[in-house]
C-alpha cells in the first residue's frame, strides 16, 4: 500500500472515487451514491502527541440538500463506512492521518444579490481531540461529583464538558456553554432535586432536543420528565462514579444515534495509544461492547501492529480475546516485527 498525499486535491478526488467504487461493489449503494455526488475537501482538525506527534485531518463531503436530507437519519453510519473504506485504500505518513469524515449539506443561494454573512464555528478547545463529545448538564451544587465523573469517562474515549472547570476565567461563560451545546455529540442530564427548576439545565436539555442528539438521563433522585421521559436512563443512586461512567458508556455504545461514532473514536484512540495503561483501558472498553461492526474489528486487527505500545502481553491478550469473539485470527508479537524494504536501501549513505 503506497503512501498518498491525500491533501493534494487531485489525489483526494481519486481516493473518493475509488472508495465509491469499493462501496458499490460491496452493495453499499447509498453510501457510494453520497461519494459520487460529493464535493470533497480536507482540513487539519486535530493533533495527537503519540509517536512524536500526528496531525489529524477531517475529510468534508459537501452534497446537495436533497441528498443530505435523504441520508441524514443514518449520517453517522455513512461517515464511519467511508472512513473505514478510505483506510483500506491508502496509507499515510507517520505524522499524518485521516481521522474523521463529515458529510455536510451545500449552502443554497438562489439570489445573486444576497451576500451571506458566513460565521465559522471553530472546534472549542475544551474538547479533547479524537474523543466522543459529551455535555454534562448538572446543578452547580453537584459540581465536584460531576468533575469526578468527567475524569472517569475518559477511560471510555469520552471527553465531557463541565461548565465550572472547562471555561477559562477570561472567556464569557455563556458563549462557551453555547459552543459546548452546539458541538456536543450527546448530552447527559444529571437529574436531581432542583434540576427542573433551573433555567440553565432545562435550556441545555432543550438545545439537545432541538438538535436531535441523544440525551442520557442519570437518575439521582429524579426520574426523566417531559420530552426526555422517553430516553433510556441510568439509576445512579448508591452507585460509585466508575459504575455511572460505565453505565453511560454502555448506553452511548448501544444507542443507534451514538454507537457508530463512539466505537469509531474509541477504537482510533486505542490504535493511537502512547502508553499501555490507556491502551488497556480502551481495549477493555471495546471488549465490553455487545456488538461491534465486524469491519471495525478488522481495522483494529490490521492496524494494531503499527503501534509497538500495543505489543505488551496484557494489551495483546485483550486484543486477541476481542478478535476471537468475532472469529478473526489472533495477532502474535512476532507480527509487530516488520522489515520495510525501500527502493533507497541500496543507495550509498
Amino acid at each position: 500500500m503506497s503512501v498518498i498525499d491525500f491533501k493534494e486535491d487531485n489525489n483526494l478526488k481519486r481516493i473518493i472515487l475509488t472508495a465509491s467504487k469499493i462501496l458499490s461493489a460491496e452493495g453499499m449503494d447509498a453510501t457510494s451514491n453520497i461519494l459520487g455526488k460529493a464535493q470533497p475537501s480536507i482540513q487539519q482538525t486535530g493533533y495527537d502527541n503519540w509517536n512524536n506527534g500526528i496531525y489529524l485531518y477531517t475529510i468534508f463531503l459537501t452534497i446537495n440538500v436533497d441528498t443530505y436530507v435523504a441520508v441524514k437519519s443514518d449520517l453517522v453510519n455513512h461517515q464511519s463506512l467511508i472512513l473505514d473504506t478510505i483506510a483500506q485504500i491508502c496509507s499515510v505518513s507517520d505524522d499524518e492521518m485521516i481521522s474523521a469524515v463529515r458529510i455536510l449539506p451545500s449552502i443554497v443561494d438562489d439570489s445573486p444579490e444576497y451576500n451571506a454573512q458566513v460565521t465559522v464555528v471553530e472546534e472549542p478547545t475544551f474538547w479533547k481531540p479524537g474523543y466522543f463529545k459529551l455535555f454534562l448538564s448538572h446543578l452547580a451544587s453537584y459540581k465536584e461529583k460531576t468533575s469526578a465523573l468527567k475524569k472517569a469517562l475518559e477511560a471510555y474515549g469520552i471527553t465531557a464538558f463541565v461548565a465550572h472547570e472547562d471555561i477559562e476565567p477570561t472567556k464569557e461563560w455563556q458563549n462557551e456553554i453555547e459552543l459546548g451545546l452546539f458541538t456536543m455529540e450527546a448530552l447527559c442530564a444529571i437529574l436531581m432535586d432542583g434540576f427542573k427548576e433551573s433555567n440553565w439545565t432545562d435550556q441545555e436539555v432543550g438545545v439537545a432536543i432541538g438538535r436531535n442528539v441523544l440525551i442520557v438521563p442519570i437518575r439521582k433522585g429524579m426520574n426523566p420528565y417531559g420530552f426526555i421521559g422517553k430516553y433510556q436512563g441510568f439509576q445512579a443512586e448508591n452507585r460509585k462514579v466508575g459504575e455511572v461512567a460505565f453505565g453511560i458508556f454502555q448506553i452511548l455504545s448501544s444507542n443507534p444515534k451514538t454507537s457508530s461514532t463512539i466505537i469509531l473514536k474509541l477504537s482510533e484512540l486505542f490504535l493511537l495509544s502512547n502508553n499501555s495503561v490507556d491502551a488497556l483501558q480502551r481495549i477493555r472498553a471495546l471488549r465490553s461492547i455487545t456488538a461491534m461492526p465486524i469491519e471495525r474489528v478488522e481495522v483494529i486487527r490490521n492496524r494494531v501492529t503499527d503501534n509497538d505500545t500495543l505489543k505488551t502481553s496484557k494489551v495483546l491478550n485483550e486484543v486477541n480475546e476481542l478478535l476471537k469473539a468475532y472469529g478473526l485470527d489472533e495477532v502474535k508479537k512476532v507480527d509487530f516485527d516488520k522489515t520495510i524494504i525501500s527502493e533507497d536501501d541500496d543507495l550509498p549513505f
